[in-house]
């Protein structure tokens, strides 16, 4: 059994280890979330885990096109059948994961060996559900797996410290086990795949959030598994812990929000606010459909010019769109908490120069004094890494916003200073003269 000096954790995450688990246990004790918002807030943070899990080992599907695929059952077409079946055969294991984790039963070697036959069911050459009989070599990794008669035993003894009681934080259980499984490498393929989904099925089974490491986070979240093979596991718990706290900040924003609905019906009275409400859902669902044309537009920009160019990565990178609530603090005050609604990442690949965009809700009382509209603001990260309103005339790119009629309205500044509001620039256009600015501007290309 592992002590907690085994795992070499340094005092600063041992700290906040103690803070993020105190944080977790009052959060409990104020009930569980409102059974609707829970929901959505689930399948939310199921297609994040799909998309980043999978796009990890290579998968080069989008998150819109992850989302269609598991919310909506479509095949995608000029997409890779391979890719989508990865994603379909990821679902599948995610369903085991949730089923195991309401079951208080110990976890067996059978569940581990059926989790693994649906993380890799439609690819026949992986074995699935069966130990490898090769040796396996892990790429970009020093750490070299077990020979495949030393397999079975030590997938027992990992087993067996899958069902001892948590006596530390299940933030560290959680990041022991998945190294472990990924330094055993039982299986052909669909390790890294099905160390994170134990490593999720510890957090779920203590109440704990679940875990999502980006596909961002592949250089880094590799790093930390090389400090852990050499017993150093703060680097991997403090990965850990920072994805834990960004799903249990949301969690946090979903309760807020729901008491901030109960508030609003006691205000206007029961009947008067189903009223209200239904007619300003209707609203609501009319704006956010025009936005995430925005939000879709920017992304397969910049999934094209990722794949055209070749010094210069891209990618957008999409948050939760605003519920029904938020849109209504929104509307009624310009601004409200974490309103972020996709960010826009470019790296120079040879000089690792990197621009960082953020457009999030906020609406400028001084440019808009009198009018409820709720613009989509460009923001850009500054030398201190915080993200503040473009001031240079040559991203011309301010707002996008859903005007009085339901029309779609770029705000843009021109030449001299002043700006320009105009109803016939698509977002396909202002995404692609956003991206003609930053590329002239930040990059120093020109066409």
């Amino acid at each position: 059994m592992q002590t907690l000096e085994d795992y070499q954790l340094d005092k600063e995450t041992l700290d906040r280890l103690s803070g993020f688990d105190e944080d977790i246990k009052q959060f409990r004790e104020g009930g569980p979330l409102d059974p609707v918002a829970a929901k959505k807030l689930h399948e939310y943070f199921r297609v994040l885990h799909i998309f980043h899990s999978t796009g990890i080992e290579g998968n080069r599907l989008s998150l819109q096109e992850t989302e269609a695929i598991l919310l909506e059952g479509i095949e995608i077409g000029g997409k890779p059948l391979a890719d989508q079946l990865e994603v379909k055969d990821l679902d599948a294991a995610y369903d085991f994961l949730l089923e195991l984790s309401k079951s208080q039963t110990p976890i067996r070697e059978i569940d581990i060996r059926e989790m693994h036959r649906l993380v890799v069911r439609n690819n026949k050459d992986s074995n699935p559900g069966s130990y490898r009989q090769i040796g396996v070599v892990i790429s970009g990794s020093e750490h070299r797996p077990p020979e495949p008669v030393a397999v079975p035993g030590l997938m027992q003894k990992l087993i067996e410290s899958l069902n001892e009681p948590v006596k530390y934080s299940p933030v560290v259980s959680a990041a022991y086990v998945h190294h472990q499984l990924a330094g055993i490498h039982p299986f052909v393929d669909g390790n890294g795949r099905l160390a994170r989904l134990l490593m999720n099925l510890i957090l779920l089974r203590y109440g704990y959030p679940i875990v999502n490491i980006s596909r961002q986070d592949r250089p880094k979240y590799y790093e930390t598994l090389s400090f852990a093979d050499v017993g150093l596991y703060s680097p991997l718990t403090e990965l850990v812990l920072d994805r834990a706290s960004e799903v249990f900040s949301e969690m946090k924003r979903v309760r807020e929000e729901t008491e901030r609905m109960r508030v609003f019906a006691e205000r206007w009275g029961q009947t008067e606010a189903a009223v209200i409400q239904r007619r300003e859902e209707r609203e609501y669902k009319q704006w956010l459909a025009r936005m995430e044309l925005v939000r879709l537009a920017f992304d397969s920009a910049a999934d094209l010019l990722d794949e055209k160019l070749k010094e210069i990565g891209v990618d957008c990178w999409p948050y939760q769109a605003p519920d029904f609530s938020k849109y209504v603090e929104l509307r009624e005050k310009g601004n409200a908490p974490h309103c972020w609604f996709f960010r826009i990442r470019m790296q120079n690949k040879r000089t690792s120069i990197e621009e960082n965009f953020v457009f999030s809700f906020f609406r400028d009382w001084s440019v808009y004094p009198k009018r409820k509209v709720i613009p989509l603001q460009s923001n850009r990260t500054d030398d201190d890494g915080v993200y503040r309103r473009i001031e240079t005339p040559r991203i011309r790119l301010r707002e996008i916003l859903v005007d009085e009629e339901g029309r779609i309205n770029v705000r843009v500044q021109l030449p001299d200073g002043g700006y320009a509001v105009s109803s016939r620039i698509s977002p396909e256009m202002a995404a692609q003269e956003f991206f003609d600015d930053v590329l002239k501007v930040c990059f120093g290309l020109h066409q």
